[in-house]
């Protein structure tokens, strides 16, 4: 389940940056094709992969792995 929201988070960081697929792997010293299979929840990448991803961003591991109450609706 914590996977799904970080690929999900991945994604909309991804498009709100206005970058490609292509434009992030290169950034993160990766393919394409893996940035596609980690937003579409085909793979699960390491731990130091989502540290990079949270770095590039400038946001927390938290923020790509857990669903803030916020979120979710209940405040």
């Amino acid at each position: 389940m914590l996977y799904r929201h970080a690929a999900k988070q991945i994604k909309l960081l991804r498009i709100q940056n206005g970058l490609t697929q292509k434009e992030l792997g290169e950034a993160l010293d990766v393919t394409d094709k893996y940035i596609s299979l980690i937003e579409k929840c085909s793979r699960k990448a390491s731990l130091f992969f989502y540290r990079d991803v949270a770095d590039f961003f400038k946001v927390s591991l938290d923020f790509l792995f857990i669903e803030s109450a916020q979120a979710k609706g209940n405040i």
